[in-house]
């Protein structure tokens, strides 16, 4: 059996439909403290990735983990699970998830985050990233970049940040990403772990 995360489901699908579904839901701004700190060269990274899937016209994902301490999410490791990459989506087995599950149980890291890029900038999920987002858990972040990562993802409200809560994904608000997000040299080197096989892509 596969996951499958995707902006769209064939070459030929109209995301109007989800983009007026989306447009009418209110980003939300959560009443909470949990501030998120991101090493950059966990970004640098990751944009490495996304713009690697995006040169063969690809969609591609990150995995982020970290250390929680209280209200204060660590984001020390970026991981790149073996996956298969089309413009349209990308799968990746129960095998990949495993691996990816089984590594940072071995350095003590739990799962905070995914990021995965998508080919123009509609950076909302789609009805397929929502129901098939691989380890949904009561405030998994999940990030969408536009344009295959090819701009960066920086500053981080031109992404599409998404709070998984309540059994469900909602797009994050502006002034949440930016009062809750931010990018923090750590004093150790943070862990860039690929988990793809050679032949990457």
């Amino acid at each position: 059996m596969q996951f499958i995360l995707e902006s769209q489901t064939n070459p030929n699908h109209c995301m109007l439909g989800e983009w007026l579904k989306k447009f009418r839901e209110k980003r939300i701004t959560p009443k909470n403290d949990t501030v998120y700190t991101i090493h950059p060269d966990i970004v640098n990274y990751t944009v490495s990735i996304l713009k690697e899937y995006g040169s063969v016209d690809a969609e591609g994902v990150v995995y982020w983990a970290g250390k929680v301490e209280g209200n204060k999410k660590f984001v020390c490791a970026a991981v790149a699970p073996k996956i298969r990459g089309s413009r349209f989506g990308f799968y990746t087995d129960h095998q990949a998830n495993a691996d990816f599950v089984e590594f940072i149980r071995s350095h003590n890291l739990v799962y905070i985050c995914q990021v995965h890029s998508h080919p123009g900038d509609y950076v909302d999920h789609s009805i397929t990233d929502d129901k098939e987002t691989a380890f949904r858990a009561e405030g998994l972040i999940s990030i969408v970049v536009p344009h295959f990562g090819k701009f960066g993802l920086l500053p981080f409200s031109k992404c599409g940040i998404h709070l998984f809560t309540k059994g469900a994904f909602f797009r994050l608000s502006d002034r949440y990403i930016h009062r809750n997000f931010k990018t923090i040299n750590f004093t150790s080197s943070p862990i860039l772990k690929d988990l793809r096989n050679a032949d990457k892509l």
